[in-house]
């Protein structure tokens, strides 16, 4: 979370219907109060809509929601997982708004949509790996013979449909309808060197380039392209204001703030880590904090000392872009529930005290679990990703034959299955929804590594 949006993009928590309790902490009457509601469709994804901690965000959400605001109307969400989905609701027309940008094309022209708000401006660059230096692409003549995975019926597959046609055939175009991965897992998976090639706008492959600093965006692939997002034809004044809104909007101090927050690197990777300059002596000048509050749990004072770091480098005044906040990275509404106060999130000893109160807490919805270390593991998931995920992939689990009491290759590859519609659109075991648990996983792996590491140099 601290590295990058991306991270932060899919560590979330998606809770299994959108709508939230009233004063009275009854759910509403959908069929009655929700029928004024502008109806928003939304790709689910690490910069447009995601829920964290119980929280809608995303660059696309928090935009529609300024503009709701403003012009005091609800919004409820519909959210695509793929552009599959997204291109059948477009289609059926089920949604007042779509808010994700799209290019003009054949889809569109054809559908019961307009353009509305502002049109953005971009380029689809190649995804490539800067340490796999044997296939290095500089042209795109070169692209012939190399496969390159796309999201299907994406704009990214019709563009390099166009282009294998332009250089005479070659490309390899390697996209899948059944079992659809997004662009954000895609250039993850160039990333870490599971495949070789994909592609993505320029501005989003700039972004990613922070969170991932071995791959390389530097090759265009098209020319300039207008994208917007798109309004219903039955919903003129509503573009109407959507469009004023827009233009008002982007000269207003709340849209800065939304653009840094998505597109702007929230923490300098290249910032001294303050535990290497310790020694050996220590990890951080926090060491007695950890100590004191990890005995509370039962942990090992340097497994605490391990999830701080992952979560803020040692850096109590870190703010992720989502708002969590100190050296556990506490959300505010998380920090408020464990004593926490607005003046005290920065304060070391208070945030790891509520930090390990949220433990604790999470500790005995996992009693069940014998293995501490098993048992542990299953903590640190729920710290990232958010309970209920974590239950919903134990309930995989039973249902699947994989033992729901152990974390490694078991509940933990259950959490994958729920990125899987198969999966998270059951009901009967799945009660929070589409979940990509890519990420839990690497952050769980992170911090289980990173306390080898350092039980290896502390040894007390």
């Amino acid at each position: 979370m601290h590295k990058f949006i991306f991270y932060v993009l899919f560590s979330f928590l998606f809770t299994s219907c959108l709508y939230k309790e009233n004063d009275k902490g009854k759910i509403p009457d959908i069929e009655s109060e929700e029928c004024d509601k502008i109806k928003v469709a939304i790709l689910y994804g690490s910069c447009s809509y995601f829920v964290y901690n119980e929280k809608e965000m995303g660059y696309e959400y928090e935009l529609i929601s300024q503009f709701a605001k403003y012009t005091n109307n609800e919004i409820r969400i519909i959210p695509a997982y793929s552009i599959d989905e997204l291109n059948e609701i477009i289609k059926n027309n089920s949604a007042d708004v779509i808010a994700y940008p799209l290019i003009n094309d054949t889809i569109l022209s054809k559908s019961q949509y307009t353009p509305c708000g502002t049109k953005r401006i971009t380029f689809q660059v190649l995804i490539q790996n800067k340490q796999n230096q044997k296939n290095q692409v500089t042209d795109v003549t070169q692209l012939r013979g190399k496969e390159i995975y796309v999201e299907n019926n994406s704009r990214f597959h019709k563009r390099l449909i166009n282009l294998n046609h332009e250089i005479g055939g070659g490309i390899i175009i390697k996209s899948n309808h059944q079992n659809q991965i997004s662009s954000d897992e895609l250039i993850r998976k160039v990333a870490k060197g599971e495949i070789d090639y994909t592609i993505a706008d320029n501005n989003f492959a700039n972004l990613n380039a922070t969170f991932f600093n071995n791959i390389d965006s530097k090759l265009p692939i098209s020319c300039e392209q207008i994208s917007s997002w798109l309004i219903s034809k039955t919903k003129p004044e509503l573009k109407i204001q959507i469009d004023e809104w827009f233009n008002k909007d982007k000269h207003t101090p709340t849209y800065a703030p939304i653009v840094k927050r998505y597109y702007e690197k929230s923490i300098d990777s290249t910032v001294t880590i303050k535990y290497l300059l310790q020694g050996n002596k220590s990890l951080s000048v926090y060491d007695q904090i950890y100590k004191d509050n990890a005995a509370k749990l039962g942990w090992d004072w340097r497994l605490l000392a391990a999830l701080s770091f992952e979560e803020s480098r040692f850096d109590p005044y870190a703010i992720s872009c989502v708002g969590a906040r100190g050296l556990l990275q506490m959300m505010p509404k998380t920090g408020y529930r464990f004593g926490l106060t607005e003046n005290t999130f920065t304060d070391p000893d208070e945030n790891i005290k509520a930090g390990t109160r949220y433990l604790n807490s999470l500790q005995q919805i996992f009693k069940s679990v014998d293995d501490p270390d098993q048992k542990a593991k299953f903590v640190l998931a729920s710290f990232h990703a958010g309970v209920g995920h974590i239950l919903d992939a134990r309930a995989i689990a039973r249902k699947y034959g994989y033992n729901p009491d152990i974390w490694d290759n078991n509940v933990s590859s259950c959490l994958i299955l729920k990125g899987e519609s198969e999966i998270y659109k059951d009901s009967t075991i799945v009660k929070c929804g589409f979940f990509n648990g890519i990420t839990t996983l690497e952050h769980v792996n992170n911090i289980t590594s990173r306390y080898k590491e350092f039980t290896q140099r502390i040894n007390h």
